[in-house]
């Protein structure tokens, strides 16, 4: 009976901890920023299934948060202080507001960006 209340206790723990992924410590200049930057928090208390990515565009570094893939998924671009700058996806494709540089392409961000967390 110990053995196998030690056995859930393992495999829970195993659950738990792969239930987020982090796959990197440092975004706009803090360590897990998904703890660390209150905006950046507060967004990922109110959502189930989401990715966040670095992206560093001209020297800035923006976070995008961005649904779990899927038919309708749709990626919201953040600057280091939490000011949406761009939104990519859902039922308008590239149609949504974006006040990136003139020269930022989408296919750039496909291309470039780096997944930093997922919370499932």
């Amino acid at each position: 009976m110990k053995k196998r209340f030690i056995l859930l206790l393992i495999i829970t723990t195993f659950l738990i901890s792969a239930s987020c992924n982090k796959e990197s410590d440092y975004a706009c200049g803090v360590k897990h920023p998904e703890d660390n930057l209150p905006w950046l928090k507060s967004i990922l208390n109110n959502r189930m299934c989401t990715e966040i990515y670095l992206l560093v565009f001209e020297g800035t570094e923006y976070l995008v948060v961005s649904d779990c893939p899927g038919p309708d998924d749709i990626a919201v671009f953040y600057d280091c202080q939490g000011n949406k700058t761009c939104e990519y996806g859902g039922a308008n494709p590239g149609g949504g507001m974006c006040t990136m540089p003139v020269t930022f392409t989408f296919e750039f961000y496909l291309q470039n960006r780096k997944l930093i967390y997922k919370q499932f």
